[in-house]
């Protein structure tokens, strides 16, 4: 017998499973900064887009990506990969409808939330309060369809290991 496949898991997990290819692509770029006239090169290509003068964040990364130290440089790549691999692990297991994918989700989900609460109150923009719906959002979902599932279909029965 074959499951029905939910189509917002199918969703999280596609989500999740784009966001570990450009943190993977993120990664590899880090590790490519670590020639310097990469990053130089990097640099000098974002100070010649239209917008980059006028950005504030803009003139923070290109001041970050000349002045990276090699050792901060492999950290950043480490967490791109190590973050790459939770997002994978999370989105084939919600593709596969693994129940342990779906808390995998939810805690590696909440866990952030926090941080990003932290992110809104020193700078709130409407992406960051866009990032921290969707994530309340996808937390919820999860754990309401986790705790739907535990309960039993019918009144009186343990669950799929009651005997009948």
């Amino acid at each position: 017998m074959t499951r029905r496949r939910n189509g917002y898991l199918v969703a999280i997990a596609i989500f999740r499973l784009v966001k570990a290819a450009f943190l993977i692509a993120a990664g590899f770029g880090a590790l490519r900064l670590l020639r310097p006239e990469a990053a130089h090169r990097v640099a000098a290509w974002i100070a010649s887009l239209p917008f980059a003068g006028e950005h504030d964040v803009v003139r923070r990364v290109l001041g970050m990506l000349t002045h990276l130290s090699p050792q901060r440089t492999e950290l950043i790549a480490a967490a791109a990969f190590a973050y790459a691999a939770l997002f994978i692990v999370e989105g084939v297991g919600l593709l596969m409808q693994q129940a342990w994918a779906e808390w995998l989700t939810f805690i590696a989900t909440v866990s952030f939330i926090p941080f990003e609460i932290v992110e809104v109150a020193r700078r709130p923009t409407p992406l960051r309060w866009i990032i921290i719906a969707v994530n309340v959002v996808v937390a919820a979902y999860l754990l309401a369809r986790r705790l739907k599932m535990r309960r039993p279909a019918i009144s009186g029965l343990a669950g799929p290991f009651s005997i009948r």
